[in-house]
């Protein structure tokens, strides 16, 4: 099908859930990267509310949020991208100063396919303004962004997902002369850094954990250079290679379709908490259960760190931010406390704290989506 074909056929189900067809082609030029839209065009409205639609080659999730933020009125945004997704995209508070773009990203299907039942979450009644429309639009992404339903499905798999792993790693280890000498370099490095405690069979671990749970978090938070920066997982993609196992070896589609859709900060954060504990309880009940490995939810951890600076303050005249105060945080997990301890001691006087490397963290935190 042609772009024409597939922008009649989202009009058809959009005029039956009470938008008015329009053909309104969109200036792609004011697009940072709008050489890598196809075609880009307004295809329904409802008052003032518009339905735009996208086909994109590349660089789909700033496409869609730059197609979005640029419209002048609440909208909804809905990327082609290639032959296997949908995105679909909004601006929650639309026109004020909190504006902040909302993906949700379904796999394409015929029949009742995810976007033909969001079009039916969206559908207008003859009395709705484009306010109410976009109240209709905002509820229909929290329902889509829902993630339970992918947590109990990634639960359910994870066992077998784990064996397989685990044999693939054993089979493509098995005398195999660089991967020992690779594990053994990092096992070396892992010894100084970690622990002095730490064998083969922990380098083995943590690839199988890596290879499991990498794509989840990069997915969530967009990091492309984290194999670049960090040194473990540098190590660990090294070996990966002498292996020559596919970093996509393993897959479950519904997980990254949830992983990408998120962009609340609190919901990355509890996603990825519930993933780690979901996870570890299959992956090693044992020492799941020995080391009370359970998230912590973030209403939680927010109390227990303005409480602890409300005690400084208190008892000792003194606050999270002042020279003389240290937190330590020894089993950091996810990074929950440390994030929220930035975000309590606030940009400015974090970098007054300490320094170059603060502001390192915080631009790293920044590029995950995390307000400083």
């Amino acid at each position: 099908m042609s772009f024409a074909e597939r922008a009649r056929a989202l009009q058809r189900e959009l005029r039956g859930a009470g938008y008015r067809q329009v053909r309104d082609p969109v200036d792609i030029s004011v697009i940072e990267k709008g050489d890598r839209i196809v075609e880009c065009e307004i295809i329904g409205r409802k008052d003032f509310f518009h339905v735009m639609y996208t086909e994109a080659e590349s660089n789909w999730r700033g496409i869609a949020s730059e197609v979005a933020g640029n419209s002048r009125h609440p909208c909804l945004a809905i990327t082609r991208y290639g032959n296997t997704h949908h995105i679909l995209t909004t601006v929650r508070d639309h026109g004020t100063r909190n504006a902040r773009p909302r993906h949700v990203v379904l796999e394409t299907g015929s029949g009742a396919s995810p976007l033909s039942r969001f079009i039916l979450e969206i559908k207008a009644d003859t009395t709705d303004d484009h306010l109410a429309v976009d109240g209709r639009v905002q509820k229909a992404f929290d329902k889509f962004s829902e993630y339970t339903q992918a947590l109990d499905e990634f639960a359910e798999n994870l066992d077998g997902i784990i064996k397989r792993t685990r044999a693939m790693i054993d089979a493509a280890a098995s005398g195999n002369k660089k991967y020992e000498a690779g594990a053994k370099k990092m096992l070396r490095m892992c010894r100084e850094v970690i622990s002095d405690r730490m064998d083969m069979d922990d380098i083995k671990s943590m690839l199988i954990q890596h290879l499991l749970t990498y794509r989840i978090f990069a997915l969530v938070y967009d990091l492309n250079v984290f194999h670049a920066t960090n040194a473990v997982a540098r190590s660990l993609e090294k070996l990966i290679g002498v292996l020559d196992l596919p970093s996509n070896g393993v897959s479950y589609k519904t997980m990254e379709l949830a992983a990408e859709s998120l962009t609340e900060t609190d919901q990355k954060q509890d996603f990825l908490k519930k993933v780690y504990e979901t996870f570890y309880k299959k992956y090693d009940p044992a020492k799941a259960d020995k080391d009370g490995i359970v998230y912590t939810p973030s209403e939680a951890v927010r109390f227990m760190v303005r409480s602890t600076d409300e005690l400084l303050r208190k008892h000792f005249g003194k606050s999270m931010s002042d020279d003389g105060i240290t937190v330590l945080d020894p089993a950091t997990g996810t990074g929950t406390f440390m994030v929220h301890v930035m975000r309590q001691i606030g940009r400015g006087r974090l970098e007054r704290k300490y320094g170059e490397e603060s502001k390192r963290a915080a631009t790293a935190f920044e590029e995950m989506g995390f307000d400083s």
